[in-house]
């Protein structure tokens, strides 16, 4: 199992477990509220725009520290056991060069994609077999983009400032790409070489999923300044961590060093999400198949913190004679799908 140094950050996470569906919108006092180069093809994931829809160029981009400077503890990452992907080549090893074109296939070299099986995802820790435990590391664009976190931080405090919401629609957006294949940024993909729907269009992401545009933001600037550089796996995990620094939470440091996958199947989705209607038992093995034990279980889905359900979301238990019983009064009437 992976170091639960960090449990405590995910303790804010909200709107990815249980309450999935949600369009993860937060409530600030005081507030009212009512794709770099992607037409993807997952091989320019490391060295040129990527397509994840529409720039947004961050031109205007302003230099804002974060609300909170206190530090967590080092080390600390959400969701480390499942960044199950070979990690980029860390600096000053062997080469001490950034990853080339020649290492990534190119269209017409990938081998025909076939369904990635939930006992494909890696347990313990998910390190691939052959990949030494701890690989990613801390300070892993140190040499080679060393402002890269400060550009993910800048451009999420300029979202942040137009809308609020986003830093939940982050995490969630997070969780809903490390759940089905690890930690790969493949739910960023538009287009996969077979033609099948990709992940964003499976019918528990889809419009339920947001936040797209600041990834598209941070990677264009990102390219601009060191291309070919900064995985779109490691702008997410940046961007994650800056979300729930934007909802209060301490600043904890992020492990780098993930490589971007080149699959996305929606058919992948569904059976390895945890969705509203799960039972417990149902919920659990899905956490155990991902390494994971029922403390961690417990830790994750009960950090509603940032975000709210949907009515539709718990509906059906309106008209069940049983469970209505045991739902708030005032809540039934506030909520009328």
């Amino acid at each position: 199992m992976a170091v639960r140094g960090w449990i405590l950050p995910a303790l804010f996470l909200s709107c990815t477990l249980l309450p999935l569906l949600t369009s993860a919108f937060l409530r600030f006092p005081g507030h009212h509220f009512g794709h770099p180069h992607h037409h993807h093809h997952h091989h320019h994931h490391h060295h040129h725009p990527h397509h994840f829809g529409h720039f947004h160029h961050p031109h205007d981009a302003e230099n804002i520290e974060e609300p909170n400077d206190s530090k967590g503890e080092e080390g600390d990452q959400l969701f480390p056991i499942l960044d199950n992907q070979e990690p980029l080549p860390e600096e000053g090893g062997d080469s001490g060069e950034p990853i080339s074109e020649d290492d990534v296939p190119k269209d017409g070299g990938q081998e025909p994609e076939q369904p990635i099986s939930e006992h494909d995802l890696p347990k313990d820790g998910g390190q691939e077999p052959g990949t030494a435990q701890g690989a990613l590391r801390e300070g892993f664009y140190a040499q080679s983009c060393p402002q890269a976190e400060n550009v993910v931080n800048q451009i999420m405090n300029k979202h942040f400032r137009r809308d609020p919401t986003l830093a939940a629609a982050i995490v969630r957006l997070f969780f809903h790409d490390c759940f089905v294949t690890g930690c790969d940024a493949s739910i960023l993909l538009d287009v996969t070489p077979t033609g099948e729907d990709v992940e964003k269009k499976a019918p528990h992401n889809g419009e339920f999923v947001r936040g797209y545009e600041a990834i598209d933001d941070i990677k264009t600037q990102l390219e601009a300044e060191c291309p070919g550089v900064v995985s779109c796996a490691d702008i997410l995990a940046f961007a994650n961590r800056d979300s729930l620094v934007l909802a209060a939470v301490p600043r904890y440091n992020v492990a780098a060093g993930r490589r971007d996958g080149l699959a996305s199947l929606a058919k992948n989705v569904d059976h390895n999400l945890p969705l509203p209607g799960n039972s417990a038992q149902e919920i659990i093995q899905i956490f155990e198949k991902k390494g994971m034990t029922i403390e961690e279980m417990v830790v994750l889905s009960g950090a509603h913190s940032i975000g709210t359900a949907h009515c539709s979301i718990v509906a059906d238990r309106f008209h069940d004679p049983e469970k209505s019983k045991e739902i708030d009064r005032g809540y039934l009437l506030g909520c009328r799908p």
